[in-house]
């Protein structure tokens, strides 16, 4: 309470809070939300799901007050699919109304990967990825979205620039890194494959920082699988 009364009586009129997002197995990531503001006139909840605050116009600081959001965990896989399908029609909806909205066909996008609807990621994602309006994190989601699209339909050489372009918007997620070091691995890059591997370590913060991966898996189950290979064909020469 006391952290909010003094981000409250500071000169800024929006606050962003550290949500800690937590997913099955213990498992979590982090992000920044602007969920502490003002009651000004002009700020208020917009999109009809995924609801962002209308920031344009108002000063926006930080704190380091933590959100915990626990609703992952206790969802089982028919209400997320239910959700999802909601979501979807919801931001078909407003997409009609505001066509040159990039923030809902973001969000209409991760829907659709919900169902690994391959076109529909295509359709909705390379338009919202390549128009302003969107932060890199959002684009990198996008672009690693329509590697697997375009991975999937068998078109490999479009995949490998939308994950190189992911890579390049935000370089410290373990998804994009992993998918990465995979494509290296089965070309038989195994020291750069493995580079890639040591470069997800240590992430811990960001929207895109996938924690399914612990660092001890990384070294104990990737790196170790790409050792023993090497040690193996190092043997047969």
């Amino acid at each position: 309470e006391r952290k909010i009364n003094k981000a409250m009586s500071s000169n800024v009129d929006i606050m962003t809070m550290i949500q800690w997002n937590f997913l099955e197995n213990d498992n979590y990531f982090q992000c920044k939300h602007c969920r502490l503001f003002k009651n000004n006139k002009g700020i208020k909840y917009i999109n009809r799901s995924h609801e962002i605050l209308t920031d344009e116009g108002f000063q926006i600081g930080e704190t380091d007050i933590i959100l915990y959001h626990t609703g992952y965990t206790f969802e089982t896989e028919e209400q997320k699919q239910a959700k999802a399908k909601r979501n979807i029609d919801l931001h078909l909806m407003q997409l009609r109304d505001e066509p040159n909205n990039q923030d809902v066909r973001y969000n209409l996008t991760r829907a659709y990967g919900n169902f690994q609807d391959w076109k529909c990621i295509i359709e909705y994602g390379t338009v919202a990825l390549f128009f302003d309006g969107l932060d890199n994190d959002k684009k990198a989601q996008l672009s690693y979205m329509l590697f697997l699209a375009w991975n999937n339909l068998g078109r490999g050489i479009t995949a490998m620039f939308y994950l190189n372009l992911s890579l390049q918007l935000v370089p410290n997620q373990r998804r994009a890194r992993l998918a990465y070091s995979q494509c290296l691995f089965q070309e038989g890059e195994f020291e750069k494959s493995k580079l890639e591997l040591e470069k997800m370590k240590g992430i811990t913060s960001g929207i895109t920082a996938d924690l399914e991966y612990t660092d001890e898996f990384i070294d104990n189950v990737l790196i170790s699988k790409i050792d023993a290979i090497m040690e193996e064909q190092s043997n047969a020469i």
